[in-house]
């Protein structure tokens, strides 16, 4: 087996194991702590506006800490609000974390920015592939477990046009934030339809993101 092909299956091993391991972290979590997401957030006296606040500071937190996964945010805010609250929250964040990140490569310049992305080869090639970044753009982002900020960081130093990015990243993101978002709502019982079904759809759609793109780039 080819090393790109391992790294490929390695990816999408990923997109199924990223939202089962947040199961096993919140179910964990509570086993020992006793605590949920909405024991940590009971300081804010159950005041849904001051928790929503702290949720988009998170998101413009994870502008510049890249190690947060973006899907373990869509998770926890579905378990913090109602559905229909949760996915405008999440949106909402979303557009912060971009927007920081993509000024904040537009500011710190290419030069600085190809020394953050060196060990990623995905975003380099990102970076340098002018004909196709829009698609591929779409792709990385519809897969939901490559690395937004630095995929964002890119896009500010390159020379996209801010609107363009931020409604092509959105318009790729949705679909996946969506079925997550749901998910956290019923993280209690991750057994039931109504968390099984939205990680199924989510699963089928990351999934084809990744198909799209491998077969978009297979020739290398």
């Amino acid at each position: 087996m080819s090393k790109k092909r391992k790294k490929f299956r390695l990816v999408a091993f990923g997109v199924i194991g990223l939202p089962v391991v947040i199961v096993l972290f919140y179910s964990m979590t509570k086993l020992f702590t006793g605590l949920t997401p909405d024991d940590i957030f009971s300081f804010a006296g159950g005041n849904p506006v001051i928790e929503a606040m702290i949720v988009l500071v998170i998101y413009a937190a994870k502008s510049v800490l890249f190690f947060i996964p973006v899907v373990f945010l869509y998770i926890l805010t579905g378990n913090l609000f109602p559905p229909f609250y949760s996915i405008f929250i999440n949106i909402a964040g979303v557009f912060v974390s971009l927007s920081l990140s993509f000024f904040l490569g537009k500011r710190l310049g290419k030069e600085f920015v190809k020394k953050l992305i060196k060990k990623s080869p995905k975003v380099q090639k990102f970076m340098a592939d002018g004909d196709k970044s829009n698609t591929t753009l779409f792709m990385l982002r519809a897969s939901n477990i490559f690395p937004v900020e630095l995929i964002s960081l890119v896009c500010g130093c390159s020379g996209y046009r801010y609107w363009s990015f931020v409604g092509l990243s959105l318009l790729a993101m949705a679909p996946g934030l969506i079925p997550f978002t749901l998910m956290g709502d019923s993280l209690k019982d991750p057994l039931s339809p109504r968390f099984l079904i939205p990680f199924g759809i989510a699963l089928v759609m990351m999934t084809g993101a990744l198909i799209v793109y491998k077969f978009k780039h297979k020739e290398e």
